[in-house]
Parts: C-alpha cells; structure tokens; sequence
C-alpha cells in the first residue's frame, strides 16, 4: 500500500461521510454541499479545500454567512463546535519498534474476545457483555498483568481507527509508541488503513500520533448546536435559521 492508495481510500470515506462527489475533495478553497438530512451541518479541511456539508434548509443561510471568509473565520462559525485532526502512518518513517524485555507482549488479531479484561483501557480498545469486540490489539503486560493497549475498530472494510492507552505509571518507557507503530504495521499489513484521531485540545494524543509516525492529513468538526447531545443546548434553544 501507498500513499496515493491510502489517500484514496480516505477520499471514498470522507465523500460518503460528507455526502459530497469525491472530485468536490479536489477542489479548493470554500464549497458548500447540501446533505440530506435535517439541521445537520458539518465542515472539512482537507489540503486547501473547505469543505461544508449543510442541511437543505440551512443551505443558504450558511453560503450567506460563510461568503468571502477565511478558513479561520470558517471554522469559528457559530452554528458548530469542536474539531478533531486525523492523522495516517508516514510509509516514509514508520518501522517496527524493538519490544522492551522487562515487560511481555501479544498480539490479539480477530481473538480480541481472548484478551483477560472486562473494561479498562477504554481510550484503545472496545467493550461489549465483558469482552473486547475491537478487531485488533497489541498488549503490553507486567507480571501477567495488562499495563498497555493499542487497538483498532473498524470505521469500515477499508479503514480501521487506532486507539492507545497505557497506565500512568508506565509512561515514560516509550511503550505507546511501541504499541502503536507495531499494531500500525499489522493493520497495513492486512491492506487496512490505519487512522488516528485527536482533538485538538488533546495535545497528549497528538504527540502520541506524531511520536508513532502518523502525519494529519484533514481535520473536521465534531458537531453542530442542533444536535440533543449539545452541551450548551440550553444557550441554543432559541436559534432560529
């Protein structure tokens, strides 16, 4: 796999997801697309396109409002919250990690089931009933002990997202990097792209990603006010577009 193969595939995901022609990620500067859906409005930066995907009934609105500004002055519109960096492995500098000898290792590939733990570690890995439904995971352990975990779901057949979590008090070994990039390689290995996904507030999770040899490649927004879920919900009630 290569780049331009992984970048296509993150084209076909982001198209879907945005409910946009994948040759409107080709574009630059600001597009507005419409979605489907109902009060739903979500923006995407990729290279030097903003992308933003509106609801029909906010389309014009939105294409008033947003007319001639900047990309900061898009991504501080006030009708969305939050945005998130997505990053892909740099096939340029990423190797495998030599494992630490004073702690153990294992690879769970489709037996995450297998994996002694009912919770925990939930920033890596996925539970459900007790048992780990995640697709892959690489474990660090201490004395029969699971000390660190990186784990991947599936986004869809073609792209699965990486998660990392290792107790504080083992930190400073380096072992987030290690899990990381050897669970990384496995993923590609499967002809799998393997994300990663921060919060650009989460300056930890981004020096993790960097440390691991992933490189951003887009970022969106979380959301918009109009969703039930809003923390501000009661501030926004009487928004009307």
């Amino acid at each position: 796999m290569n780049k331009e193969q992984i970048i296509n595939v993150i084209k076909k995901y982001l198209a879907n997801k945005f409910e946009c022609d994948i040759s409107d990620l080709d574009k630059k500067g600001l597009n507005v697309v419409k979605n489907k859906q109902n009060n739903k409005l979500k923006m995407l930066l990729f290279y030097d396109l903003i992308l933003v995907s509106s609801s029909e009934n906010m389309y014009n609105y939105v294409c008033e409002k947003l007319k001639d500004k900047n990309t900061y002055e898009v991504f501080e519109f006030p009708l969305v919250y939050g945005q998130s960096i997505y990053f892909i492995p740099n096939l340029n500098k990423i190797f495998k990690q030599d494992e630490i000898s004073k702690y153990d290792f294992k690879l769970f590939d489709g037996n995450t089931d297998e994996i002694n733990l009912s919770s925990g570690f939930e920033n890596a890995i996925t539970f459900e009933n007790g048992k780990c439904i995640s697709d892959i995971a690489y474990c660090a352990y201490k004395d029969g002990q699971v000390i660190g975990v990186a784990g991947a779901d599936k986004i869809n057949d073609d792209i699965w997202e990486v998660g990392i979590e290792v107790l504080p008090e083992y930190r400073k070994d380096g072992l987030a990097t290690i899990l990381t990039k050897n669970l990384t390689l496995k993923i590609l290995e499967k002809g799998i792209v393997p994300i990663w996904s921060a919060s650009v507030s989460n300056i930890g999770s981004q020096a993790v990603a960097t440390n691991s040899d992933y490189i951003p490649l887009w970022m969106e927004t979380f959301g918009d006010i109009f969703e039930e879920n809003y923390v501000f919900k009661d501030i926004t009630k009487n928004i009307e577009i």
